[in-house]
């Protein structure tokens, strides 16, 4: 009966508004009244039956309630939209570790007052807040420190699409009611009050004083190890303290490659391996003469065993952050260790079922996890593979490889719902990184770091010490991840092909298997090899991405796929390239890119194209960008100029802008004249126009009115007119001009653009200037991402993917 927790959890989630908080535990009270008025189960089976589904609707329906009322809650919480751009002063606290970025610092912020006094306010916010600028880089912020800041805040809006990260279900999920940042006094509003500390931590919180020390232990950490290269440094900080911002993105990006991200960050792994030794080390204790025997008769060892590895557990959970996947983990082993002494563990099944629901009490929102299921499904398919295995002497070598084959083969089709990739050289890589990091790095990196406060010298041996393994592990794994064909891009699969993928790990890991164990493989198959949702001969798609202040638009035809810019950075090593743009090929199963067109080079453009190369093979690189770029030094770059021209499966693709250097001197001179002033780099973005079966598209970059005047002189109307159209420069008022859309003539018009972004785009005279003549307006800010699919003889199909599906927790935007 506990599984229905975790269901009943789950099918909230998929709802496209909540209901009342009252009617889902009134029909569970109805339920309960039905089922005690049933008469007691007989003999006859179906009365039986009757009252066990009558049971199991009524405890469904008080597990559903549960979630929505949590739900509506943490809902409740979230900023009023009356709010968004006013200037507000917060007093309250610094909440975890402060996360430094190039252009400044990131942190939590609990409000506990506010200025002006407003509702919202009552009871204590938890926001997250970015304060900019080289004046904040030498801010001291340390956890629980007490400030007064002025901020600007809005709700926690995310980028929506197709196969990506939901951060707006995240951030529902760990409390964040805003995202804002911190504001000084300017030239325009010089009376704003300062911001200032208005004292240290309050030394009562017990979360506060460990995130502090915390901030003490990863400062201490990476002062010791300067001299080694930053994904060494900040992959020992990750896992003494939890702070996975240490890690740079080329290390995630490696680790993803390679299947051992799980291995970097405070997982279940650890926790696990520190309530082992915690066990171990205080049974090895408890067989010494160091305590009276008459101390085990108060507490049975068993019991205290149990006692000693759950406090471990959540000992080193609550100092690596109080991560959500850590606490799932101290969780699940607290509830099976008392599962196990209460004598109520009959199997593995009904120990998961009691961790499962624990779980979901605790946080509701963990189904909708990729580390929930991920972190179930291993476990339960090691054991069921385990039973099948003979209890004979098989030597340790084969058993850890019989366990890693059944882990690896369970999460296929898992890694396919969440990732869209399976990687062929996990189950390797895996088999080096596991023993290493878990028994080796991670243990020495944690007696260092307490070495650090009690002998300085020894803990900074010892960390110069542990360094070396760990700088042998990730540079093995740089290699692995570098192989050709390291990641196999199996997409995100539909419901008949992930109904066979886990039908085929069933058959193969199953010990009384009723056929033959082949046919798990070719249950597989589908899921390894099957196109996902295939773009048909005759047909073609177009998808803008949601990435926030930038462009970048995917095109696909029956056997290729071109991709038009590729988003910004968003601070460090960070950017669209690796947050949105990468999950969304691999979810639709592109490992091959036959053209990647990046307009120019603003880094709102062109700022995840060196992620996109480094993880995709491209054929052809386009660009309008100068020698000086680094675009310009990879082997495959040419620059886009006016007539490039190609044909893909029926779609016509064609330059139109910029046209060829201006040259001086006799007719067949390369003498380039040079321009008497640099040209901006809006005005040489690339223009594609797009002609297949059932439309067109006209995608412009940052083209501004003199840049539109030129194309409408040298193709007119008809041949600039298009079905859908990109709006120059983000919806500016230095775009868009009037003639211009008259000369396309576009049925839709697209603007991608940040959530309340500092430039103000799209303006609302652009806006205006498509609604009058008729143009149908899609904003990534308000609709996410936006597919349109042309086929011969049809209507285009549009999706928006903020509402398709809609979910409760999605931020609605007027």
């Amino acid at each position: 009966m506990l599984f229905v927790v975790p269901a009943a959890a789950l099918a909230v989630h998929q709802l496209p508004d909540l209901p009342a908080v009252w009617i889902l535990p009134t029909l569970g009270l109805a339920a309960w009244l039905v089922w005690a008025a049933l008469p007691a189960p007989s003999h006859r089976q179906s009365t039986a039956l009757l009252k066990t589904c009558v049971g199991l609707l009524a405890f469904f329906c008080a597990c559903a309630g549960y979630v929505v009322w949590q739900a509506d809650r943490a809902l409740a919480e979230r900023l009023p939209v009356s709010l968004e751009g006013h200037n507000l002063m917060l007093e309250g606290r610094v909440a975890g570790l402060v996360r430094p970025f190039a252009a400044g610092q990131g942190f939590d912020f609990v409000i506990a007052s506010c200025r002006p006094v407003v509702s919202w306010c009552a009871s204590p916010r938890r926001v997250r807040l970015g304060w900019y600028g080289h004046a904040a880089q030498k801010v001291a912020l340390h956890p629980g420190d007490r400030w007064r800041l002025t901020v600007r805040l809005k709700r926690p809006h995310a980028t929506i699409n197709p196969g990506g990260f939901d951060a707006e279900l995240r951030a529902l999920a760990e409390g964040i009611s805003a995202r804002g940042y911190v504001r000084g006094a300017t030239k325009s509003q010089p009376l704003l009050k300062p911001n200032r500390r208005l004292g240290p931590p309050d030394r009562w919180r017990l979360l506060d004083t460990v995130d502090y020390w915390r901030g003490q232990v990863a400062r201490k950490m990476s002062t010791a190890l300067l001299a080694w290269p930053d994904k060494v440094r900040g992959t020992l900080v990750a896992l003494v303290t939890g702070e996975q911002q240490a890690i740079p993105a080329q290390g995630w990006q490696e680790f993803n490659r390679t299947g051992t991200s799980h291995l970097m960050s405070i997982s279940g792994l650890h926790v696990t391996m520190f309530a082992a030794l915690a066990t171990l080390l205080a049974r090895w204790l408890l067989r010494r003469p160091l305590f009276p025997a008459r101390w085990l008769l108060l507490v049975p060892a068993p019991a205290l065993l149990v006692g000693i590895g759950a406090a471990a557990a959540f000992g080193y959970t609550l100092f690596s952050g109080w991560g959500i996947p850590a606490q799932r983990t101290s969780l699940m082993l607290a509830v099976a260790g008392v599962a196990i002494l209460s004598g109520r563990a009959s199997g593995i099944g009904p120990v998961m079922a009691m961790a499962g629901a624990a779980v979901v009490v605790v946080d509701p929102w963990a189904p909708m996890a990729a580390g929930f299921w991920l972190s179930f499904v291993a476990v339960g398919a090691i054991v069921l593979f385990g039973q099948g295995v003979s209890a004979g002497h098989e030597r340790a070598l084969v058993a850890a490889v019989r366990t890693q084959w059944a882990a690896t083969v369970s999460l296929v089709p898992l890694g396919a719902v969440w990732f869209g990739t399976f990687s062929l050289v996990s189950p390797l890589a895996n088999a080096v990184a596991i023993p290493v990091i878990s028994v080796l790095v991670t243990p020495m990196a944690l007696l260092a770091a307490a070495l650090q406060w009690l002998w300085p010298w020894a803990g900074t041996a010892l960390l110069q010490l542990v360094a070396w393994p760990a700088h042998w592990l990730l540079s093995a794994l740089a290699w692995a991840s570098a192989l050709p064909y390291a990641v196999l891009v199996v997409g995100q699969p539909p419901a008949w092909v992930l109904g066979s993928g886990v039908l085929g790990c069933w058959v193969l890991l199953t010990p009384s298997y009723p056929v033959p164990r082949w046919w798990g493989y070719v249950l597989l198959l589908p899921q390894l090899t099957l196109p996902v949702d295939p773009v048909s001969p005759g047909s073609w798609r177009l998808l803008a991405l949601d990435i926030g202040q930038g462009n970048a638009v995917l095109v696909q035809t029956a056997h290729h796929a071109l991709l038009f810019d590729t988003g910004p950075t968003y601070g460090g090593q960070s950017g669209a390239g690796d947050r949105i743009v990468t999950p969304v090929l691999q979810a639709r199963r592109i490992g091959h890119l036959d053209a990647l067109l990046v307009s120019h080079g603003d880094l709102d453009h062109a700022g995840g194209a060196t992620t996109v190369l480094g993880t995709f093979d491209v054929a052809r690189l386009l660009t309008s960008v100068g020698p000086e770029h680094p675009l310009s030094q990879y082997p495959n770059f040419s620059r886009c100029e006016r007539s490039q021209h190609w044909e893909w499966d029926g779609v016509q693709f064609e330059i139109l802008h910029p046209g060829l250097p201006a040259r001086v001197g006799s007719p067949g001179s390369n003498e380039v004249k040079m321009p008497a002033r640099k040209p901006s780099p809006n005005a040489s973005s690339c223009v594609l126009r797009i002609r297949g079966p059932g439309g067109s598209a006209l995608l412009t970059g940052d083209i501004e009115r003199k840049q539109e005047k030129e194309l409408l002189a040298l193709y007119g109307a008809a041949g600039l007119r298009a079905d859908v159209l990109m709006a120059p420069h983000h919806g500016s008022n230095t775009s868009s001009s009037a003639g211009f859309i008259a000369a396309v003539q576009p049925k839709w018009v697209f603007f991608q653009a940040g959530y309340r972004n500092r430039f103000g785009h799209p303006t609302a005279k652009v806006v205006g200037r498509y609604v009058r003549q008729g143009v149908m307006v899609s904003r990534s800010d308000r609709d996410g991402a936006v597919e349109w699919r042309f086929a011969s003889g049809q209507a285009p199909q549009v999706i928006r993917y903020r509402n398709t599906p809609r979910r409760y927790w999605r931020i609605d935007v007027r």
